[in-house]
Order: C-alpha cells, then sequence, then structure tokens
C-alpha cells in the first residue's frame, strides 16, 4: 500500500473580489470545490475532465443561496489521496467603488472592501475496491482590513466523502458544514457531487502485448 501527500498552491493578483451573497467575502473561489480532488497525486495515469457543481444556502435572515459549477481538467492516479490545495489571494484595489461585489458595512456600504484571502481544502480518502471514502474539510479567512473596523471572516467546514467507480465514469458525494464561523452571519451547511469522465488512459502491458 503507498501513502502519497500532493500539495499544491496557487498564488493570484486579484483587482475585485466576486460575492454572490450579503455576506461579506474576500473569496473569489468558491471554498472547498477541490475537496476529494488529487490535483497532485490522484487517481490512476490519464486524462479526466472533471467538473464540481454544489447548491447550499447559509442559515441567515433572509437565506442566502448560492449555485456554482467549477470545471477542474487533470493527470491523476493513486489508492491514497492525501491532498491540500491552497489559494492565496491578493487584492490589487482593497477598497473600490463597487459596493455590490462585496460591500464594506455600514456605514461605508457606498464602497466595496475587498481583504487578501486564503483558501485551504483537505482530502484524506482511501480506495477499497471500487469505492472511495474518507474525509474531507476546508477553511477560508480573510488576511486583510481594508478599512478601519472591518469585521475579519473566517471559516472551517468539515465533513465526508465517498464515491464509487463504474468504470465509464466516477460519481463522488460528499456532505460539510462549518465548525468554526466568524462573521458570515450564521453557519453554512453544504452538499457536494462530482462526475469524473475518464477522457483517455494509457494502454496497459496486457493490451500491448496481445
Amino acid at each position: 500500500m503507498r501513502h502519497k501527500l500532493a500539495a499544491t498552491a496557487t498564488i493570484g493578483a486579484l483587482l475585485i473580489s466576486s460575492g454572490f451573497s450579503p455576506a461579506l467575502a474576500g473569496s473569489v473561489a468558491q471554498p472547498g470545490e477541490t475537496v476529494g480532488i488529487a490535483a497532485g497525486a490522484p487517481l490512476s495515469p490519464g486524462l479526466y475532465f472533471t467538473n464540481t457543481a454544489d447548491w447550499g444556502c447559509r442559515n441567515t435572515t433572509p437565506a442566502s443561496c448560492l449555485g456554482i459549477t467549477i470545471p477542474a481538467p487533470s493527470y491523476t492516479g493513486n489508492e491514497w489521496n492525501l491532498t491540500a490545495n491552497v489559494i492565496y489571494g491578493i487584492q490589487l484595489d482593497q477598497v473600490t467603488n463597487r459596493p455590490q461585489i462585496s460591500p464594506c458595512p455600514a456605514p461605508f456600504g457606498f464602497i466595496g472592501c475587498n481583504p487578501d484571502f486564503i483558501n485551504i481544502d483537505l482530502t484524506a480518502v482511501k480506495k477499497f475496491g471500487k469505492w472511495q471514502l474518507g474525509p474531507g474539510a476546508y477553511g477560508s479567512s480573510d488576511l486583510t482590513r481594508p478599512i478601519a473596523g472591518y469585521q475579519q471572516q473566517t471559516q472551517f467546514a468539515a465533513g465526508a466523502l465517498f464515491g464509487y467507480d463504474f468504470g465509464l465514469l466516477t460519481l463522488q458525494a460528499y456532505a460539510t458544514t462549518d465548525v468554526v464561523e466568524h462573521n458570515y452571519g450564521g453557519r453554512d451547511t453544504r452538499g457536494w457531487f462530482r462526475v469524473i469522465i475518464p477522457l483517455w488512459t494509457p494502454p496497459t502491458f496486457a493490451q500491448i502485448t496481445k
């Protein structure tokens, strides 16, 4: 049994943040989107296309809901999937004139606040034959305060993942819930679903010798 650990990091220089809910957030990527994906040391060797879709609501009043789809092509292979994906975002414009993107708190709601941020997605999944089972978790946090009095947001969510390899495709599903939450106005509970379709895989030794 081989154990592999993969870690990838992406550093982005971003002009503005893209928010879809009333909560103030600097993250431009959906936290948790790479749970279950081993970008560095993944599935069996081959070229894959994956697409992750999720829908969830934060229990604020009124509730703030978000649906998103995330396509992610990759070359992967592994029995164990132990992965840490880190996204670090740098906002070149900490304060903008676009409050609809990520509005500042009152009384500065007429301008936008875009803090630097970090997202971390964690996966520890093992294959049992055609099954995949294991925990997944993610965290996100604002790293800067664009204006005095800005309340930095932080969250950490944990859950479990299971998947099944049907041969022609692999399906994964996982659920997460916030165990730590600061300044989001409510804890987030979310369900995830992923389909992995192999577009090409190298021939096996048995196929070559036929």
